[in-house]
């Protein structure tokens, strides 16, 4: 387990599909109680996949794994190799609607940060943050092209976008 880009999301077109399992897509991930049919993370790929944005709508997500100081390690099943675990996965969702010219004209936003260990079907919705939140903590600006005053707004609050 560890896509941050899930197979799924990827699957009508195969060379795209393929493309999910490269190495610079994964993340090792606990399988056992974290990105299972069970699992928050898995539940919130499950969400998205149900965003459909319409008309001149765009969504933009990204994902990504914060390693906190003094993070676990596990051995690997294959091969007995030690391997670091992230402490906490993210997801931030940027909803963006344009104009006919395709000027962006409005913005809304979620974030998702989870602790790898989060409970089975304990449900996703409690993690929802503020995007500022999360990139204060992972260090980087995830919407930078998003014109100012529309991702500042968006990134300050959360629109769980029907998540």
């Amino acid at each position: 387990r560890g896509h941050m880009l899930a197979s799924h999301a990827r699957s009508a077109i195969s060379v795209a599909n393929q493309q999910a399992f490269y190495y610079t897509n994964m993340t090792p991930q606990a399988a056992a109680n974290f990105n299972t049919g069970s699992g928050c993370w898995n539940d919130l790929e499950d969400a998205e996949m149900r965003i459909l944005p319409s008309g001149r709508d765009t969504l933009y997500v990204v994902t990504g794994c914060i390693f906190e100081s003094g993070y676990k390690t596990i051995k690997n099943q294959g091969d007995g190799m030690v391997c670091a675990v992230p402490d906490q996965f993210y997801k931030c969702f940027m909803l963006c609607s344009f104009d006919s010219s395709g000027k962006m004209i409005s913005a809304k936003g979620v974030g998702y940060l989870m602790p790898h260990d989060s409970p089975l079907k304990s449900g996703y919705s409690k993690y929802a943050k503020t995007i500022d939140s999360i990139e204060t903590i992972a260090g980087y600006n995830f919407f930078a092209n998003v014109p100012a005053s529309l991702q500042n707004a968006a990134e300050s609050q959360i629109n769980t976008l029907g998540l």
